[in-house]
């Protein structure tokens, strides 16, 4: 099903290096929990039919490869306008988005960064970019992961929502408000996030628009790691949204990852996957997430509170807004180790969505003797210390073949997409134009 590529047959060339001593010093929890990930964005930039492929690097310029044809690519990063230099080039990137933000037919590039400026590049229609995210709006300064373009308000211009996580932990230990900016109409933002009622601190590790309740406007899906729950707002269809999702629901994950939505099983309806760190064996449940389960939220005394289980959650769509059903278990996709990115797409053309995780950490931070270690430790470089000396959470890659009646296969190996290591950005796109989509995925190696 899928062949790997090299980067001397492809062009696509250049490791994704977590050079910075910040990452194992005063940054060391904010990186370690919120701000871990880059991204890959997938979009035909130039216009000329062949999809091209944005690679996020961490700590020195992100790449922009323009496809020519017959699995060849060519770093345009400097010609495009996009490289980064100095200190500049060292701002931690995170997520990335092709949008046409001005409505000019051609597609614009976010990217989001840690503690420092979101840069939004403007297409110029001639093969390059130019960057006016203060000029625009978007010039946000935080905590920002990803950042998901939908328009809301049906004006016939792209909104973005704005995903956080942590910024200062010792600060706001639960994280950071998100941020909602709608487009005036000319491809600048005004911040609406008060006004609309998004609220409350995020951690956040994914954002997806998602019509949940089939009345035609995009509702959030925001998916929180362990500190703040889960939310689903509701787009109300008069700029306002109201989390809805104590009621929609029967439970969430407790660290809530990666999410993609899809029409899982045929029904017209599309459903929504929320994914967790739930170990695929008995040796890594037992190492971490069964002290994790005896820490899952279950508040008996709050009338509708749902529960946070450390599993993924998958919520089949009954229509009409209707609670939904969970069938993780059912669908045998519960649980997929440590996932970022989730991506359902028909990948062997038989009219059902599969599924595709990436998978992996920098280290195993949930491992119950690790912590047992770094919670004695006397000092807090020496916890740093003995965190950076453990092992490397190496996980596979994980796709799953939809066969029908809500089952999922694991023919990860079989179709070639079982990669072992550290994982996290993917996008899929016919990059060869031949009707079924290929993959790009990021892969560091942790020092």
């Amino acid at each position: 099903m899928f062949v790997s590529q090299s980067a001397q047959e492809t062009g696509i060339t250049g490791e994704n290096r977590y050079e910075d001593a910040r990452m194992w010093a005063e940054r060391y929890h904010e990186f370690g929990v919120g701000a871990i990930g880059t991204g890959i964005a997938i979009g035909d930039y130039d216009g000329d039919g062949r999809p091209d492929v944005f690679v996020v690097n961490k700590t020195e310029s992100a790449r922009l490869f323009r496809n020519l044809g017959d699995w060849k690519f060519e770093d345009v990063t400097e010609k495009a306008g996009l490289l980064e230099k100095g200190k500049d080039a060292l701002e931690w990137k995170q997520g990335a988005a092709f949008a046409d933000v001005d409505n000019d037919g051609d597609l614009d590039l976010y990217v989001c960064r840690f503690d420092a400026s979101n840069r939004l590049y403007i297409n110029q229609g001639d093969g390059t970019f130019r960057e006016e995210a203060a000029a625009r709006g978007l010039a946000i300064k935080d905590a920002c992961g990803m950042a998901a373009f939908a328009d809301f308000d049906r004006d016939g211009w792209l909104d973005v929502y704005i995903q956080t996580n942590l910024l200062n932990a010792a600060k706001g230990p639960n994280g950071r408000p998100d941020y909602l900016f709608r487009n005036n109409g000319d491809g600048t933002f005004t911040d609406v996030t008060a006004h609309a009622g998004i609220a409350g601190d995020s951690q956040g590790h994914s954002v997806t628009w998602w019509d949940f309740d089939e009345d035609g406007w995009p509702d959030i899906y925001v998916a929180n790691d362990f500190a703040p729950p889960d939310r689903l707002y509701r787009n109300n269809g008069d700029g306002t949204f109201t989390d809805v999702i104590q009621a929609v629901i029967p439970h969430m994950p407790y660290s809530s990852m990666g999410a993609d939505l899809g029409d899982v099983d045929n029904d017209g309806r599309i459903d929504f996957l929320a994914t967790d760190m739930a170990a695929t064996t008995p040796q890594k449940d037992l190492r971490g997430m069964a002290d994790t389960r005896a820490r899952a939220q279950e508040d008996f005394l709050t009338p509708g509170m749902r529960p946070q289980y450390p599993r993924n959650a998958l919520y089949l769509n009954s229509g009409g807004g209707q609670p939904f059903r969970e069938a993780a278990h059912l669908a045998g996709i519960a649980a997929t180790d440590w996932t970022w990115s989730v991506r359902f797409e028909d990948l062997d053309c038989d009219g059902r969505v599969d599924l595709f995780v990436t998978n992996g950490m920098n280290r195993e931070q949930h491992n119950v003797d690790l912590l047992a270690r770094t919670m004695a430790a006397e000092s807090p470089s020496e916890r740093v210390r003995l965190t950076k000396s453990s092992p490397v959470l190496n996980e596979s890659n994980f796709v799953f073949r939809n066969t029908g009646e809500l089952q999922f296969e694991n023919v990860s190996a079989r179709w070639g997409l079982d990669h072992r290591g550290v994982s996290f950005g993917a996008a899929f796109g016919d990059l060869d134009g031949d009707g079924d989509l290929d993959l790009v995925y990021s892969i560091i190696r942790p020092r």
